[in-house]
């Protein structure tokens, strides 16, 4: 017999779940470990249920009621500890937010069940300020000068979210800041200005294969979503891993699907890291099929590159393959998950964001016809006439101040990273604003909202690219425009990403008149918008009528 007193269990069982928490899961972190500590108590639930049956000399309705007594007394005191601490004891008490959200992240994934955080996030800005409790340890900052601090690495460090690829890792996911720099200066080989020059062409080249396309299509209304999609996705593919495509080719098509299904998980996922790494653990899912398939597909890419033995021109993976093998670790299970990790980086980073970005770009230019008229006249003034459009290099492209400012308020509108990424803050905490942010910290500083905030822009949410341009009065705060972070963690793709939309953008206006087609407004692109760690843009449709034919 365990005990004849009936009061002993519950109460020890009570005793264990506060020593739980307040010993155990309130220090450190335990977001890798989550399907561990699921299995866990589920495995001491069962065997304590055992044990308990075979001690117990009362009868099975008796035994039943304490054990299931004793049972939910741990569960309710733990979970009651974890709630009264956060939700009155906690450092970040006196931060204004939704009561729910203080207690638990399930909250937060609740609410964005539809891949509508972006959404969530700009209601809570416009309810709570600027600073809002949006997790149990999690401050999301709507300050201008929150997005220039979370790219500082001596005030934050990158949180649990970047676990997300777990037990993989890259250059855009390592936390360990050291490892992150060192890695950092293998990438750095594949961005010079010589390697530029030679990404340039092959741009240049498949840009003109989405201009022949549309050239060449025998329907007047052109799916937009699919050659954009292509246009970045044989691109990354030759980039990043020396694989160039033909005309047939489609597995631009496979790659689109198999990332965006992928990548659904996360839409309501993305903010609580952990719930995402423990769902991962149930592989019969469905949805973490899709995820699993994701991973599986940006290792068969890095495999085949491995494999090729003599690539038509220089890549990206090339260096980081020439790093292994000078140290001699090409085969080495730590090394193939940075490899590993860095395809996923390149396949996401690399397609993803700048199609996304052209899907805004081009649904702008078909409503506002006048921005195309503003683009083609400015390319023509600075004489680039037909014939030469494809000898021009990025330098060429800084010339073009109203392309330029055209991009920015597309990436001020429609980031392609919403509300991706978070940190960590330091040892010495933040101070924004008069408000201090206490060590240990997860801050968050959502690109989305931060460009439709009224106190970073006048006229926030109207599309006005003359904001950029010199004379203009339309930006309150430039602390609110970071498109391509900062630092450290600088985004080393930025050239190659502005090549790609400059050049493909100038293509196309000086070829072509944009419209939406007949009886076709083009909501459905902002309508069918979901925020799952990367922009997806919703059907965009348009007729491309060639110039001096209209």
């Amino acid at each position: 017999m365990l005990s004849t007193d009936i009061y002993i269990e519950p109460l020890t069982a009570a005793v264990v779940g506060l020593a739980m928490h307040h010993f155990v899961f309130i220090r450190g972190e335990w977001h890798v470990r989550a399907p561990v500590v699921f299995r866990f108590y589920l495995a001491s639930t069962l065997l304590w249920c055992i044990a308990y049956y075979r001690a117990c000399d009362r009868s099975i309705q008796t035994c039943s009621i304490h054990y299931f007594f004793s049972l939910s007394t741990h569960y309710i005191t733990l979970l009651a500890s974890i709630v009264i601490y956060r939700c009155f004891f906690h450092p970040l008490r006196h931060f204004p937010g939704p009561y729910l959200a203080k207690a638990t992240k399930f909250w937060h994934v609740w609410k964005c069940r539809n891949s509508n955080n972006h959404l969530l996030l700009e209601k809570l800005r416009h309810e709570y300020g600027n600073f809002v409790r949006t997790g149990p340890n999690e401050i999301t900052i709507f300050h201008p000068a929150g997005l220039n601090l979370i790219n500082k690495p001596d005030l934050v460090e990158r949180s649990d979210w970047y676990d997300l690829v777990h037990p993989s890792f890259s250059l855009n996911t390592v936390r360990n800041q050291y490892f992150h720099d060192r890695r950092r200066k293998v990438w750095e080989f594949a961005f010079t200005n010589d390697a530029m020059k030679g990404y340039e062409e092959r741009i240049r080249s498949y840009a003109t294969k989405v201009d022949d396309s549309i050239r060449g299509s025998n329907r007047s209304i052109i799916d937009t979503n699919a050659i954009i999609y292509r246009f970045a996705y044989d691109v990354m593919r030759d980039l990043a891993f020396a694989k160039t495509s033909n005309d047939t080719d489609q597995e631009w098509q496979t790659s689109v699907n198999t990332i965006h299904t992928g990548l659904s998980i996360l839409g309501p996922l993305s903010p609580a890291p952990w719930i995402a790494l423990l769902f991962f653990s149930f592989t019969n899912l469905q949805l973490v099929s899709d995820w699993n398939n994701m991973m599986a597909y940006c290792r068969e890419k890095m495999a085949e590159r491995l494999a090729l033995v003599t690539p038509k021109g220089r890549d990206i993976s090339s260096w980081l393959i020439q790093d292994a093998k000078s140290r001699g670790q090409i085969d080495s299970p730590e090394e193939m998950q940075w490899l590993n990790g860095d395809a996923f980086s390149m396949i996401l980073a690399g397609s993803d964001t700048t199609a996304s970005t052209l899907i805004f770009t081009f649904w702008h230019l078909a409503k506002t016809p006048r921005y195309q008229k503003l683009i083609h006249d400015e390319i023509l003034k600075f004489g680039v006439l037909s014939p030469l459009i494809s000898e021009m290099s990025f330098k060429d492209f800084e010339r073009l101040p109203f392309l330029n400012a055209f991009i920015n308020e597309t990436l001020r509108l429609h980031h392609p990273l919403p509300t991706a990424g978070s940190r960590i803050v330091r040892q010495k905490g933040l101070i924004i604003d008069n408000e201090h942010i206490p060590p240990g910290t997860k801050v968050v500083a959502p690109r989305w909202n931060f460009g439709r905030h009224e106190a970073h822009y006048k006229r926030a949410w109207e599309f006005l690219p003359e904001r950029w341009l010199n004379d203009s009065d339309l930006i309150s705060d430039r602390r609110a425009f970071t498109p391509w972070a900062g630092g450290k963690w600088a985004c080393l793709g930025k050239q190659i990403a502005l090549f790609e939309l400059r050049y493909l953008i100038s293509l196309l206006v000086h070829h072509y008149s944009i419209s939406l087609p007949p009886g076709d407004d083009g909501s459905s692109v902002e309508r069918d918008y979901k925020d799952q760690v990367t922009a997806f843009p919703g059907k965009l449709n348009l007729v491309f009528t060639a110039r001096g034919s209209e």
